[in-house]
């Protein structure tokens, strides 16, 4: 009867080892990915809840980061305008110098010299702002035409302020598209850090636990072995002490 509880207890034992392995084995996952929820049999329902989670933020992330190209796009858009925007600006005062009076037709000409490289620099403009290798600017209606006819220097100024508000409108446009997706990438950021915030604190492991659960699984472990240890010296005694009565 005693030689059979002893098996028992042997067995029990044996079990308990296997489970503190597995147990600890699990745990060193967890601490090499830094992960609590490293398969579903460690929380069944966390491990659900954290891979929503996870497609939550990542398409939070995906999100913000086509806004920021967008951004990115509109703001090169913006910064070829801002410069033809800046050659109007100095067509138009050229045009005001050549009203003049006291201007010679020589001085007359290099006006026009210039006004004519500052058409050829915005027609440069046009072309050259480009995003991911597409061009950005299409010239509305009035500078359209302006490129296409030229500008006269003696001509009125007037005329190249109606392409300077097109170009001023189109610029007004794009600010105000920049900053309705500003507004929304910055909602967007603080949605994706909330939700990684959830899942961090659910899916991650906290080191201090982490390691606490190391030790005292390799304790009882220990516990473990130097328990079987001592019960197969028991019993070899008892063997021993058995052939001797024999």
């Amino acid at each position: 009867m005693v030689t059979f509880n002893r098996n028992i207890l042997g067995l029990g034992i044996t079990r308990q080892l296997d489970q503190q392995s597995n147990r600890l084995s699990k745990v060193f996952e967890q601490l090499a990915t830094g992960k609590r929820i490293t398969t579903f049999d460690v929380d069944a329902a966390g491990g659900g809840i954290a891979t929503r989670l996870e497609a939550a933020f990542r398409g939070l992330s995906a999100q913000i980061s086509n806004d920021q190209t967008q951004i990115n796009r509109l703001q090169t858009e913006e910064a070829g305008l801002g410069g033809i925007a800046e050659e109007l600006q100095r067509i138009r005062e050229l045009q005001v110098q050549a009203q003049n009076a006291a201007l010679g037709p020589e001085e007359v000409d290099a006006l026009q010299m210039e006004v004519n490289q500052r058409v050829q620099n915005i027609q440069g403009m046009v072309e050259n702002t480009q995003f991911a290798g597409n061009a950005l600017i299409e010239p509305g209606s009035q500078l359209a035409a302006m490129l296409e006819n030229g500008v006269d220097v003696t001509g009125d100024p007037a005329d190249t302020d109606v392409v300077l508000e097109e170009v001023t409108a189109e610029r007004s446009e794009i600010g105000a598209e920049v900053n309705a997706l500003e507004s929304r990438v910055a909602e967007r950021q603080s949605a994706f850090e909330n939700t990684v915030a959830s899942y961090s604190q659910l899916a991650d492991l906290d080191l201090a636990t982490g390691v606490t659960e190391q030790i005292n699984g390799q304790v009882l472990q220990l516990m473990s072995v130097k328990s079987l240890r001592n019960l197969f010296v028991f019993n070899r005694q008892n063997a021993l002490r058995l052939l001797d009565a024999v």
